[in-house]
């Protein structure tokens, strides 16, 4: 489907060596705060087909060249844009409502608002999470609705991970990254939701013995152009930098 590698993450070794939690006291800004999602209001709708699979489709723009982080993300995180098309936020995800928060998320959304031409949404958990591996065999396993390409090993900023692209070809289809199957409908906090022609890149790292999930996802851009979107998502993420 989309050949070649997604994301080179530019100058990986060199941007994860120079990136410590000490750098992040330099007071970048914090990306906005957006609305959490938990089972008694879920800000977002996602029972209802949407334009993208983000939970919010019209968070704050982000100003190029700023750097951001991210504190309500589980691990430290920073990235800057790098031009003004990009819209983006933060926010969390409650499984009940007397719990501490489970899941952190940031999305990265190429503008316009509302109806984002390509989106990029990664989320990991507070507590422990599955191995890379287990991770990746849960989403291409779970549910139907969706076809895969054969998963590649990948090294990002001096991260090991896999990803793996693929179409949505049933009505609608739900990755599930790191909550439990279950036998009864219930709120998922980490659910991601994709409808019918959507194509998409999932790209899965270890972070220090942490498993973050990328989604990259076409939106209401035409499935024949997001080989485009995946180059300019190359320059974005290529300013990330994750730690533990």
């Amino acid at each position: 489907m989309f050949k070649g590698r997604l994301i080179t993450f530019a100058a990986s070794s060199a941007l994860i060596a120079g990136f410590a939690l000490p750098a992040l006291a330099a007071s970048p800004r914090q990306l906005p705060r957006l609305a959490a999602r938990t089972p008694k209001h879920d800000a977002y709708g996602l029972d209802v087909r949407r334009a993208a699979g983000v939970y919010d489709l019209s968070p704050p723009a982000l100003k190029a060249g700023t750097a951001y982080t991210a504190g309500f993300f589980p691990l430290a995180l920073r990235v800057t844009p790098p031009d003004g098309s990009w819209l983006g936020g933060q926010g969390q995800s409650f499984a009940s409502r007397t719990q501490s928060p489970a899941f952190g998320w940031i999305e990265l959304l190429s503008s316009p608002a509302g109806r984002p031409r390509g989106a990029i949404f990664a989320v990991t958990s507070y507590g422990h999470t599955p191995s890379v591996a287990a991770t990746v065999a849960g989403l291409r396993s779970r549910g139907a609705g969706a076809t895969y390409q054969a998963a590649t090993s990948v090294r990002l900023v001096g991260l090991s991970g896999t990803q793996f692209d693929g179409t949505v070809v049933g009505p609608s289809h739900t990755f599930v990254p790191f909550s439990p199957p279950a036998h009864t409908a219930r709120f998922v906090p980490d659910a991601f939701k994709l409808y019918q022609g959507e194509v998409f890149r999932i790209v899965v790292l270890n972070v220090k013995g942490k498993t973050v999930v990328f989604f990259l996802e076409n939106a209401t851009l035409p499935a024949g152009q997001f080989p485009a979107f995946l180059s300019s998502a190359n320059r974005i993420l290529g300013s990330l930098g994750l730690a533990s």
